[in-house]
């Protein structure tokens, strides 16, 4: 789970209102070691499930 990369696209596991993990796919604006810049792809209030 947690953040991964495939073929250009950068994917994370989320929660969804049922409480089922799915990914999701999203534009990440940056990284570093530790932390990655959203700027499409993810809203405000999805939980990410990074374990």
């Amino acid at each position: 789970m947690g953040i991964k990369e495939s073929g250009g696209t950068t994917y994370v596991t989320v929660l969804d209102e049922n409480g089922d993990r799915r990914r999701v796919s999203f534009v990440a604006g940056g990284s570093d070691r530790e932390n990655y810049w959203c700027v499409m792809g993810l809203t405000e209030g999805m939980q990410v499930c990074l374990e």
